[in-house]
C-alpha cells in the first residue's frame, strides 16, 4: 500500500467535486475499501492494488463506486448502475469522464 486512506479521501474529494460540480456533497461519500490485488477490466483487463470509494447517491436512490489507483493516486473509473466511465485529466488539470 502507498497511499494512505486519508489521502485517498482527499484526492476523491478533488476528484467527485470536479465530476459532480454543485451537486457534490461529501457526505455522500459512506466508505473506502483497499484491495491489494484487484482485477479491473476497464480500461484494460488487469490486476492492481486499487482503491474503492462508495458513493451514496440519494437523489437517484444508488450507489457510485469511484476506482482509484494505489500506485500514482490517479482516477481510473467511475460506475454507476448505468454506466462505467473512463476518468482523465483535461489540458486544465480537471478531472472529466472520457
Amino acid at each position: 500500500m502507498k497511499n494512505t486512506e486519508k489521502k485517498i479521501l482527499e484526492k476523491a474529494k478533488i476528484i467527485l467535486k470536479d465530476l459532480q460540480g454543485e451537486f457534490f456533497n461529501e457526505k455522500n461519500i459512506e466508505k473506502i475499501n483497499f484491495n491489494a490485488e484487484k482485477e479491473i477490466t476497464v480500461p484494460k483487463k488487469m490486476k492492481l492494488a486499487l482503491w474503492t470509494i462508495v458513493i451514496n447517491e440519494p437523489i437517484f436512490d444508488s450507489t457510485i463506486f469511484l476506482c482509484i489507483s494505489d500506485e500514482d493516486a490517479e482516477p481510473i473509473y467511475i460506475r454507476s448502475k448505468h454506466k462505467t466511465s473512463e476518468i482523465i485529466k483535461n489540458s486544465d488539470g480537471i478531472y472529466i469522464r472520457k
